[in-house]
């Protein structure tokens, strides 16, 4: 209501108020009675209702839904890296993970809310590691892995050679901490031998000893194969049948 002598509205303006009623409020009604500003009044009041056909509870909008991703790369002492994704369990949707490393190392993962899986990055495309989630606009790592600590280094396996008047035979003793090594031995005469040695094995290969004999030792596992045998070391096995090792 206006005061008295006020006239605040323009006749072309139309008039908007606006009423808040009870949540359990069935009806409204609205009645109006104006005075123009040329002083004349209307007689008569102008009344108007309206019933409500639907319940006025508060329509909340929910939030779109969103992933909560976290990931923990760590790297171990052969440096391979582990990639565990995680998606929070108040995530309202699944986290789409990409991990990708050097030399075209790419994997994917989708991670429902409360649940996580590991991806293993192989040391040789760890140099840089970017993880990435569909909805984030950055990445979630990207960086070079953290090197491994407190690593102690393998056993290093040990190499003899035992020569009779018949056969040449070479040796290979791997300590329980060493790593798996494969040693091939090639003879100038007759077939190679493969040696498979894992941790805490000893394994043996024998050749026949014939004249002018030559055995050339390759190793997989190991930076030098001399660590087993030294190079071009003159081995007699016997005075009938003399051999020799050749790195």
């Amino acid at each position: 209501m206006s005061e008295p002598g006020v006239y605040p509205h323009p006749v072309s303006t139309p008039v908007v108020g606006k009423a808040r009623l009870s949540g359990d409020a069935t009806e409204a009604s609205l009645t109006v009675k104006a005075q123009w500003d040329n002083e004349w009044n209307e007689k008569d009041d102008s009344s108007a209702s309206i019933k409500f056909s639907e319940s006025c509870d508060k329509v909340v909008t929910p939030p779109p839904a969103a992933a909560n991703p976290k990931a923990t790369v760590t790297a171990d002492c052969d440096g391979d890296v582990a990639v565990k994704l995680e998606n929070g369990a108040e995530a309202t949707r699944d986290a789409a993970f990409t991990v990708t490393g050097t030399d075209g190392f790419t994997k994917t993962a989708t991670v429902t809310a409360g649940k996580d899986t590991t991806i293993t990055v192989p040391a040789r495309n760890a140099a840089r590691i970017t993880v990435t989630e569909a909805g984030q606009k950055a990445p979630i790592f990207d960086a070079k892995p953290a090197t491994a600590k407190d690593c102690v280094a393998p056993g290093e396996p040990t190499g003899s050679i035992k020569m009779t008047c018949d056969a040449l035979i070479f040796q290979v003793e791997n300590p329980k901490d060493g790593k798996t090594v494969t040693v091939t031995l090639t003879p100038n005469k007759g077939d190679a031998q493969t040696l498979v040695v894992k941790p805490g094995e000893t394994r043996t290969a024998t050749f026949k000893a014939v004249e002018g004999l030559t055995v050339t030792p390759r190793a997989d596992g190991l930076d030098d194969v001399t660590d087993l045998w030294p190079p071009r070391e003159e081995l007699g096995s016997g005075n009938r049948h003399p051999s020799s090792v050749v790195t």
